[in-house]
């Protein structure tokens, strides 16, 4: 047994202010937020702006803070596109077009968007009232493409380009009567694409195509003047390619620098000092692209990519990228400081002993650790830089950590502030469980079950699993168990596993037993490639099971804080339920992926995943998906009204009224209201509310 101490780092990773999303999640690491940003813009060399999914994040001290903006549509955000400080649009959730004229902090509806079978890529304004919209026809993938124009801010689109044989990505109006579009056309001969370019010279109310003898995929694309600009991309395995043109786009020059990993962002500052943006680094030019230099960020950036820069002078540059990744120069390029904390950490797990002390663990050895419900996570840096798997707590004061690659784990009695390793000598290990002090669990990603009795000074392997492959495990009581890739259940201790049928062919992410009786797993279904989510339940011990389809997909993890409520998440987001699995509904999060979740009680929550993300709500997780309030009139009684259509399928609308908290009997702050559906015989089909309201 080693000790070794392991001090909290002065420096925390977290903030000292929360900022509250719509949906009822808010960030706690990293800050301002952790989803991937573009559509980076600046105006002069204060107020900028940079798009995600879920917000607006604005910065009006060249970048040095970031606020961010919500909308008020609980929608996801496809494209930004601001026109100056105050006036900007909004292509929502690739359906709806939003405007402000007061710098972001409000949103107003403009219209409804529709084009089909295209799927939009790219919203752009050129003026006021001038925008366009590129999308790509799905069903032809990279063969479909179509370009739609406005001329009155976005009421009415009309379709100006539409070919099924490329596809349109870019587009950039360095005046307002001339601009250019840039795509891609497969020519069906060893994944070599053609370079297709279009260019107005009227503000867009007609085009010409360019004719050109280029192969490339064109990612990036600037025009510093009308006649002078710059494509680059991507040229099958020759890397990246600058083309240049200095008669507005009639002839190109190849610029013969290789660019590895292809050219990801251009920003000319002038016509003689640019960069260019690779996922290797970043190049820039003081000659107009002659001559390059290559600055290499990488290890600055924390592995995190940059998608877009902006150079407001000749010195000072700004950059967004993955994880929320936000990063500024003030030389030239030549050195980066990191604003944001985004990292490409992934995080396996979290856990809380009570209300305010939890863990969370991920890649290259990173601990974190907070005392005060996550207003506070401080970083622990295990110097082995080894991946860190399950947390296990007994109590505040002592944690297990289980180690991924080498079957350690590492134990502190003093909340994180010196740690103990200790050595169970196996290797995957997935999940680790504490029943007491002394009796603790764990399973590994193949056929070993480990334990031990003694508080881990000693553990027992057993290779007595029937499965290999176990990713979930959890334990009733000190000899009641489940493990799992396919269901095994233990009374003994885990000296012995019987394999348990749970009518369908699902692989396990995830167990919970709240007692003897009542559990709850979830993971997916593989029928010929089409994955199916699910939550099944059981009630008597793994003797029968309930399942619920949670749609395409599988899903990671579940959490259940009762009988009643619970969560679960997965690739197509964050699901609830209120009535012990019969019916659940989408709950909106911060982030735009899931992971694992945690709840300290009813109401405070977390998730922690990717690219260093921990979001935490303090209201059960908000509203769900697709319920909205529809009048401000305050109701005086009770009233259920017609829906509409109805019958129904798959949709309708549904009305109800109650009375304001005061009103009548309204104890405890609210009604106990119960909306429910059913079919034409009276059996009921579908609860859809059952909670306390006001």
């Amino acid at each position: 047994m080693k000790v070794r101490t392991l001090p909290f780092l002065a420096a925390t990773l977290l903030i000292t202010q929360f900022v509250y999303s719509q949906s009822g999640w808010f960030w706690q690491n990293p800050l301002p937020q952790g989803n991937d940003l573009s559509n980076l813009k600046m105006f002069g060399s204060n107020t900028g702006y940079a798009c995600n999914w879920d917000n607006i994040l604005k910065t009006t001290n060249g970048g040095e803070n970031w606020q961010i903006l919500y909308t008020g549509f609980n929608t996801d955000n496809s494209s930004l596109s601001m026109i100056d400080a105050n006036t900007g649009y909004i292509l929502l959730d690739s359906t709806k077009i939003i405007k402000t004229t007061n710098g972001g902090y409000n949103w107003n509806f403009i219209s409804n968007y529709t084009a089909g079978d295209y799927m939009p890529s790219k919203l752009y304004y050129s003026s006021q009232n001038t925008g366009f919209i590129l999308g790509r026809n799905s069903p032809y993938y990279s063969r479909g493409t179509k370009m739609q124009r406005t001329s009155n801010g976005g009421l009415n689109w009309n379709t100006q380009i539409s070919d099924t044989s490329f596809e349109l990505g870019i587009i950039d109006f360095p005046s307002a009567t001339t601009g250019y579009i840039a795509g891609r056309r497969d020519l069906w001969t060893y994944n070599i694409y053609h370079l297709k370019i279009y260019k107005t010279s009227d503000g867009g109310a007609s085009w010409d195509s360019i004719s050109n003898t280029i192969n490339m995929i064109p990612y990036a694309m600037q025009f510093i003047n009308e006649s002078t600009g710059f494509i680059g991309g991507q040229y099958y395995n020759l890397g990246g390619r600058l083309l240049k043109t200095t008669n507005g786009g009639l002839n190109w020059i190849l610029n013969d620098y290789n660019f590895i990993n292809g050219v990801q962002n251009i920003f000319f500052i002038n016509q003689y000092t640019g960069f260019v943006l690779s996922s290797n680094g970043l190049y820039k030019t003081t000659n107009s692209g002659v001559n390059w230099s290559y600055f290499d960020f990488y290890p600055v950036n924390g592995h995190n990519d940059l998608y877009n820069l902006f150079f407001t002078d000749l010195n000072t540059g700004i950059g967004v990228g993955t994880g929320g990744l936000i990063m500024k120069s003030t030389n030239g390029g030549i050195n980066w400081v990191r604003i944001s904390q985004g990292t490409d950490i992934w995080f396996w797990d979290v856990k809380f002993s009570d209300i305010n002390t939890g863990f969370t663990c991920g890649d290259y050895g990173t601990l974190l650790g907070t005392t005060n419900g996550g207003s506070n996570w401080n970083l622990i840096q295990f110097p082995q830089n080894e991946d860190m798997g399950p947390v296990a707590p007994v109590n505040s004061a002592i944690w297990y950590i289980g180690s991924w690659d080498n079957g350690k784990i590492f134990k502190t009695t003093n909340t994180g502030q010196t740690w103990v390793t200790l050595y169970a000598n196996v290797y995957g290990l997935t999940r680790l469980e504490f029943i007491n002090a002394n009796t603790g669990f764990g399973v590994c990603k193949y056929h070993y079950f480990i334990k031990t009795t003694n508080g881990g000074l000693n553990w027992l392997i057993y290779d007595n699993l029937n499965y290999s492959q176990n990713w979930a495990m959890d334990f009733v009581d000190e000899n009641t168990g489940y493990v799992g890739w396919k269901l095994q259940k233990t009374t003994n201790g885990g000296l012995n596993w019987d394999t348990i049928s749970l009518g369908l062919d699902i692989t396990i992410n995830d167990i919970q037993f709240l007692d003897y009786n009542t559990g709850f797993i979830c993971g997916l279904t593989n029928d010929y490639g089409v994955y199916t989510g699910y939550v099944i339940k059981t009630t008597n011990g793994g003797i029968s099971w309930i399942p619920k389809v949670i749609g395409n997909g599988s899903i990671e993890d579940l959490f259940f804080i009762n009988e009643m409520t619970g969560y679960c998440a997965g690739g197509n987001g964050v699901f609830k339920t209120i009535d012990g699995s019969q019916n659940w509904y989408q709950i909106r999060t911060c982030n735009n992926s899931s992971g694992v979740i945690f709840f300290t009680n009813a109401l405070t929550g977390y998730i922690v995943g990717g690219a260093g993300n921990i979001i935490k709500t303090t209201n059960g997780g908000g509203e769900p998906i697709g319920i909205q309030p529809i009048s401000e009139e305050i109701p005086t009684h009770f009233v259920l009204y017609q829906n509409y259509p109805n019958p129904f399928n798959p949709s309708t609308t549904i009305k109800f009224s109650i009375p304001p908290v005061g009103q009548r009997h309204s104890a405890g702050g609210g009604f106990d209201v119960r909306l429910v559906i059913y079919d034409v015989l009276g059996r009921e089909v579908a609860v859809l509310v059952n909670e306390r309201l006001t």
